[in-house]
Formats: C-alpha cells, structure tokens, sequence
C-alpha cells in the first residue's frame, strides 16, 4: 500500500476519476462525490465443499 493508500476509479459512468482513498475507511470521489462502497470478502461456506467435489469429479 503506498503512502496514499489505495489507487480507486470512480464508478460514476459520467466521471471516471482516478484517486487514493489517503487510508480513509469510506473512499470519495474529490470529483462528484460517490462514496465508493468495498464489498467485504466473502466466507466459505457449504456450497463451495460441494463445487469442490464436482470439480474434482471432472478432473
């Protein structure tokens, strides 16, 4: 991570910024103003065991 933070394109079709969060919890575009939201990481859960078998069927 650089001393900016983290490098965010704005999602806005119209404005399209390219700017660093400067390691803010809730990035915004210094442009338009959309509050960038991070999807937070998924858990594994059940499913993925079963895709995990059926891939493995196939190999």
């Amino acid at each position: 991570m650089s001393v900016h933070g983290t490098k965010f394109t704005c999602a806005e079709v119209s404005c399209q910024t390219k700017f660093y969060d400067m390691n803010k919890e809730s990035p915004v575009c210094p442009k338009c103003g959309l509050v960038v939201v991070i999807p937070k990481a998924r858990k594994r859960g059940a499913g993925d065991e079963a895709l995990k078998a059926k891939r493995k069927k196939w190999q």
